[in-house]
């Protein structure tokens, strides 16, 4: 259902930077699918607060998720231009590019992260999917892995461990990680699907 959202003009947009919660009324939209909605708030709220970084990566993230790529690393890198070592930014452009499947440009940026917090998850995870998009499952395996003993709640890579082990035919490791996915976010319809599918495929073997 959609979220309304009634609160207009700059006394409503200050009343909300000055709490700090901008970013969050627009993740909130963005994950109702309220995307456009979000990038008219965060657009009025940056003619308010031009500096605050956290509503250019917020609208990087909108972008990303429009599959407007070009114009995410554009906003991303106006972040860039206020907080130069913006680890959001980093991942986030690299994000961008290995969404292209530009796997080189996207290994860039999340190198940039890892160079100032070496145990940055989302960079981690997004350099595991850099390595499967480029067919090395082994070295795919092994960051998810080391992705895993910084973050053992990590979805994002029992979901891609699933997938690498169901492309290697090891339908049982598969199966397992994709249940440890669900064990943590039962509503991960990509596991569950996943999990299903693989039931089926081993009782017909």
């Amino acid at each position: 259902m959609p979220i309304t959202f009634n609160c207009k003009g700059k006394g409503c947009i200050n009343f909300l930077a000055a709490k700090n919660i901008i970013h969050k009324v627009s993740k909130k939209l963005r994950k109702n699918w309220q995307t456009v909605e979000a990038l008219d708030v965060l657009h009025e709220a940056i003619s308010i607060q031009p500096d605050n970084v956290k509503l250019y990566v917020e609208i990087g993230v909108c972008k990303i998720s429009l599959g407007e790529f070009s114009e995410a690393r554009d906003w991303l890198h106006q972040a860039l231009e206020i907080e130069p070592a913006s680890l959001y930014a980093f991942n986030l452009i690299g994000k961008s590019f290995l969404c292209e499947k530009n796997t080189d440009f996207a290994r860039f940026w999340l190198r940039r992260t890892l160079d100032i917090n070496p145990k940055d998850i989302s960079a981690n995870q997004y350099i595991a999917r850099c390595f499967y998009e480029e067919r090395d499952l082994l070295a795919a395996e092994n960051w998810a892995l080391r992705t895993l003993e910084i973050d053992p709640q990590n979805v994002y890579c029992y979901n891609l461990l699933g997938l690498i082990y169901y492309e290697n035919s090891d339908l049982d490791s598969a199966k397992d990680y994709y249940e440890r996915a669900l064990t943590i976010h039962p509503e991960n319809w990509t596991a569950k699907r996943m999990v299903e599918d693989i039931a089926r495929e081993l009782a017909a073997s």
